[in-house]
Protein backbone atom coordinates (compact mmCIF):
# COMPACT_ATOMS: atom_id res chain seq x y z
CA UNK A 1 0.00 0.00 0.00
CA UNK A 2 2.65 2.54 1.11
CA UNK A 3 4.64 1.90 -2.71
CA UNK A 4 1.29 2.21 -4.50
CA UNK A 5 0.69 5.84 -2.44
CA UNK A 6 4.55 6.58 -3.24
CA UNK A 7 3.65 6.12 -7.08
CA UNK A 8 0.54 7.95 -7.09
CA UNK A 9 2.43 10.83 -5.47
CA UNK A 10 5.51 10.44 -7.90
CA UNK A 11 3.24 10.68 -11.08
CA UNK A 12 1.16 13.78 -9.45
CA UNK A 13 4.48 15.63 -8.78
CA UNK A 14 5.69 15.08 -12.27
CA UNK A 15 2.64 16.05 -13.75
CA UNK A 16 2.30 19.04 -11.99
CA UNK A 17 6.22 19.81 -12.68
CA UNK A 18 4.85 19.58 -16.43
CA UNK A 19 2.21 21.75 -16.38
CA UNK A 20 3.88 24.95 -14.15
CA UNK A 21 7.16 24.35 -13.38
CA UNK A 22 6.43 22.95 -9.84
CA UNK A 23 8.24 25.78 -8.47
CA UNK A 24 6.69 28.35 -5.53
CA UNK A 25 6.04 30.89 -8.04
CA UNK A 26 3.88 28.39 -10.33
CA UNK A 27 2.01 27.28 -7.77
CA UNK A 28 0.87 30.71 -6.48
CA UNK A 29 0.14 31.99 -10.02
CA UNK A 30 -1.71 28.76 -10.46
CA UNK A 31 -4.13 29.01 -7.10
CA UNK A 32 -6.62 31.49 -6.99
CA UNK A 33 -7.38 33.73 -4.02
CA UNK A 34 -10.90 33.36 -2.54
CA UNK A 35 -13.18 36.51 -3.21
CA UNK A 36 -15.40 36.68 -0.30
CA UNK A 37 -17.59 39.39 0.91
CA UNK A 38 -17.39 38.42 4.58
CA UNK A 39 -16.14 35.64 6.25
CA UNK A 40 -18.12 33.40 8.59
CA UNK A 41 -16.21 32.61 11.97
CA UNK A 42 -18.25 31.07 13.97
CA UNK A 43 -17.77 26.97 13.51
CA UNK A 44 -20.87 26.23 10.92
CA UNK A 45 -22.02 22.23 10.69
CA UNK A 46 -24.36 22.28 7.27
CA UNK A 47 -26.74 19.59 6.91
CA UNK A 48 -29.43 18.39 4.84
CA UNK A 49 -32.20 16.67 6.53
CA UNK A 50 -32.93 13.22 5.04
CA UNK A 51 -37.03 14.31 5.61
CA UNK A 52 -38.65 16.63 7.98
CA UNK A 53 -41.97 15.08 9.17
CA UNK A 54 -41.03 11.10 9.15
CA UNK A 55 -39.84 10.51 13.20
CA UNK A 56 -37.47 7.46 12.48
CA UNK A 57 -35.31 9.16 9.52
CA UNK A 58 -35.20 12.38 11.36
CA UNK A 59 -33.87 10.18 14.20
CA UNK A 60 -31.25 8.96 11.39
CA UNK A 61 -30.43 12.40 11.42
CA UNK A 62 -30.46 13.40 15.04
CA UNK A 63 -28.30 10.38 15.76
CA UNK A 64 -25.33 11.35 13.07
CA UNK A 65 -25.25 14.78 14.66
CA UNK A 66 -24.84 13.20 17.96
CA UNK A 67 -21.70 11.08 16.49
CA UNK A 68 -20.01 14.16 14.82
CA UNK A 69 -20.11 16.60 17.89
CA UNK A 70 -18.69 13.67 20.34
CA UNK A 71 -16.20 12.58 17.70
CA UNK A 72 -15.26 16.72 17.24
CA UNK A 73 -15.73 17.34 20.30
CA UNK A 74 -17.91 20.31 20.03
CA UNK A 75 -20.31 22.08 22.31
CA UNK A 76 -23.63 23.39 21.76
CA UNK A 77 -21.83 26.91 22.20
CA UNK A 78 -19.12 25.99 19.58
CA UNK A 79 -20.81 25.78 16.37
CA UNK A 80 -24.34 26.95 14.41
CA UNK A 81 -26.16 24.54 12.32
CA UNK A 82 -27.43 25.44 8.50
CA UNK A 83 -29.77 23.21 6.69
CA UNK A 84 -29.31 23.48 2.99
CA UNK A 85 -32.21 21.32 1.78
CA UNK A 86 -35.71 22.88 1.32
CA UNK A 87 -37.93 21.57 3.90
CA UNK A 88 -39.85 23.16 5.78
CA UNK A 89 -39.66 23.73 9.97
CA UNK A 90 -41.58 20.44 10.19
CA UNK A 91 -43.05 18.77 13.12
CA UNK A 92 -39.67 18.03 14.99
CA UNK A 93 -37.91 20.86 14.58
CA UNK A 94 -37.57 21.93 18.42
CA UNK A 95 -35.70 19.16 18.88
CA UNK A 96 -32.86 20.33 16.34
CA UNK A 97 -33.37 23.98 18.37
CA UNK A 98 -33.23 22.18 21.74
CA UNK A 99 -30.92 19.30 21.61
CA UNK A 100 -28.24 20.80 19.43
CA UNK A 101 -28.32 24.03 19.38
CA UNK A 102 -27.19 26.43 22.64
CA UNK A 103 -29.76 29.17 20.99
CA UNK A 104 -32.91 28.35 18.64
CA UNK A 105 -30.79 31.42 16.05
CA UNK A 106 -28.44 29.55 16.03
CA UNK A 107 -30.16 26.89 13.45
CA UNK A 108 -30.97 28.31 10.39
CA UNK A 109 -33.12 26.72 7.37
CA UNK A 110 -31.91 27.24 3.46
CA UNK A 111 -34.17 30.02 3.62
CA UNK A 112 -33.06 31.76 6.58
CA UNK A 113 -29.33 31.45 5.25
CA UNK A 114 -30.37 33.17 1.78
CA UNK A 115 -31.72 36.32 3.82
CA UNK A 116 -28.89 36.76 6.23
CA UNK A 117 -26.10 37.45 3.43
CA UNK A 118 -28.48 38.55 1.09
CA UNK A 119 -26.78 36.98 -1.70
CA UNK A 120 -22.96 37.83 -0.46
CA UNK A 121 -20.09 35.66 -1.24
CA UNK A 122 -19.46 34.40 2.33
CA UNK A 123 -16.33 32.00 2.96
CA UNK A 124 -16.29 30.03 6.15
CA UNK A 125 -13.06 29.92 8.80
CA UNK A 126 -14.58 26.31 9.39
CA UNK A 127 -17.28 24.55 7.61
CA UNK A 128 -18.01 21.14 8.53
CA UNK A 129 -20.40 18.85 6.37
CA UNK A 130 -22.88 16.43 8.27
CA UNK A 131 -23.33 12.88 8.05
CA UNK A 132 -26.38 11.87 5.36
CA UNK A 133 -29.30 10.45 7.36
CA UNK A 134 -29.57 7.03 5.90
CA UNK A 135 -25.84 6.22 6.27
CA UNK A 136 -26.38 6.32 10.06
CA UNK A 137 -25.68 3.29 12.41
CA UNK A 138 -29.37 3.16 13.99
CA UNK A 139 -30.57 1.78 10.27
CA UNK A 140 -29.05 -1.54 11.08
CA UNK A 141 -32.29 -2.44 12.86
CA UNK A 142 -33.78 -3.48 9.75
CA UNK A 143 -30.93 -6.29 10.05
CA UNK A 144 -30.31 -9.40 13.08
CA UNK A 145 -27.78 -8.26 14.77
CA UNK A 146 -26.45 -9.24 18.23
CA UNK A 147 -25.57 -5.84 20.09
CA UNK A 148 -27.10 -5.25 23.14
CA UNK A 149 -26.84 -2.37 25.53
CA UNK A 150 -25.03 -0.12 23.62
CA UNK A 151 -22.84 2.42 25.23
CA UNK A 152 -23.13 4.87 22.30
CA UNK A 153 -26.98 4.55 21.86
CA UNK A 154 -27.52 4.97 25.79
CA UNK A 155 -24.88 7.78 25.82
CA UNK A 156 -27.10 8.95 22.60
CA UNK A 157 -30.50 8.71 24.75
CA UNK A 158 -29.28 10.66 27.88
CA UNK A 159 -28.40 13.60 25.46
CA UNK A 160 -31.79 13.56 23.98
CA UNK A 161 -32.73 12.86 27.48
CA UNK A 162 -31.30 16.03 28.67
CA UNK A 163 -31.71 18.11 25.63
CA UNK A 164 -35.23 17.88 25.43
CA UNK A 165 -35.31 18.88 29.12
CA UNK A 166 -37.14 15.80 30.26
CA UNK A 167 -34.65 14.37 32.46
CA UNK A 168 -37.01 14.90 36.05
CA UNK A 169 -39.72 12.40 34.91
CA UNK A 170 -36.75 9.78 33.94
CA UNK A 171 -35.25 6.74 36.20
CA UNK A 172 -32.33 8.79 36.92
CA UNK A 173 -34.57 10.71 39.16
CA UNK A 174 -37.01 7.89 40.45
CA UNK A 175 -34.49 4.59 40.40
CA UNK A 176 -35.85 0.74 41.19
CA UNK A 177 -38.48 -0.27 39.87
CA UNK A 178 -42.16 1.24 38.55
CA UNK A 179 -45.44 -0.33 39.06
CA UNK A 180 -46.38 0.60 35.20
CA UNK A 181 -44.98 1.04 31.72
CA UNK A 182 -45.60 3.62 29.52
CA UNK A 183 -46.05 2.77 25.67
CA UNK A 184 -46.11 5.65 23.46
CA UNK A 185 -48.30 4.15 20.09
CA UNK A 186 -47.56 6.13 16.85
CA UNK A 187 -50.25 5.84 14.27
CA UNK A 188 -50.06 5.53 10.84
CA UNK A 189 -53.31 6.50 9.24
CA UNK A 190 -54.34 7.74 5.69
CA UNK A 191 -57.17 10.19 6.79
CA UNK A 192 -54.02 12.30 7.89
CA UNK A 193 -53.42 15.31 6.14
CA UNK A 194 -50.24 15.41 3.24
CA UNK A 195 -47.24 17.05 5.81
CA UNK A 196 -46.05 19.15 3.16
CA UNK A 197 -49.13 20.54 3.09
CA UNK A 198 -49.58 20.41 6.80
CA UNK A 199 -46.33 22.03 7.52
CA UNK A 200 -46.02 24.82 4.54
CA UNK A 201 -44.74 28.09 4.86
CA UNK A 202 -45.49 31.01 2.89
CA UNK A 203 -42.78 33.33 2.08
CA UNK A 204 -40.64 30.71 1.59
CA UNK A 205 -38.98 27.77 -0.53
CA UNK A 206 -42.26 25.85 0.76
CA UNK A 207 -44.56 27.38 -0.44
CA UNK A 208 -48.08 26.39 0.54
CA UNK A 209 -49.71 26.56 -3.22
CA UNK A 210 -46.87 24.09 -4.51
CA UNK A 211 -48.98 21.68 -2.32
CA UNK A 212 -52.82 22.71 -2.66
CA UNK A 213 -53.17 20.11 -5.27
CA UNK A 214 -52.61 17.25 -2.37
CA UNK A 215 -55.56 15.11 -1.24
CA UNK A 216 -55.64 12.58 1.31
CA UNK A 217 -52.65 10.67 1.64
CA UNK A 218 -52.49 6.75 1.40
CA UNK A 219 -50.32 5.06 3.82
CA UNK A 220 -48.89 1.61 3.72
CA UNK A 221 -47.73 -0.68 5.85
CA UNK A 222 -50.27 0.15 8.87
CA UNK A 223 -51.54 -1.74 12.21
CA UNK A 224 -55.13 -3.12 10.31
CA UNK A 225 -56.41 -3.74 14.18
CA UNK A 226 -55.45 -0.39 15.78
CA UNK A 227 -58.27 -0.19 17.15
CA UNK A 228 -58.39 -2.89 19.19
CA UNK A 229 -54.27 -2.97 19.78
CA UNK A 230 -55.31 0.59 21.60
CA UNK A 231 -57.86 -0.93 23.50
CA UNK A 232 -55.66 -3.24 24.87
Amino acid sequence: MQQEIANCTSTWAMNFEREDGGDDASRKRSWKPLECDEWEETTTIVLQRDTFANFFHDSEDFFNLFLALAILDLGLADFQLFFLDLYPRGPFFDVWTNAFAKAPGRVLRAWDVKNRYAGAKVCFSRLITGIVGPASPLTIHTTVAKCAGSPLVMAYADWMIRGLRVQHKTSYVYPGERKYLVITWMSRKSSVKWPELNFCEDGTFWKCSLFSHLGIRELHRVVKNEDEVCRV
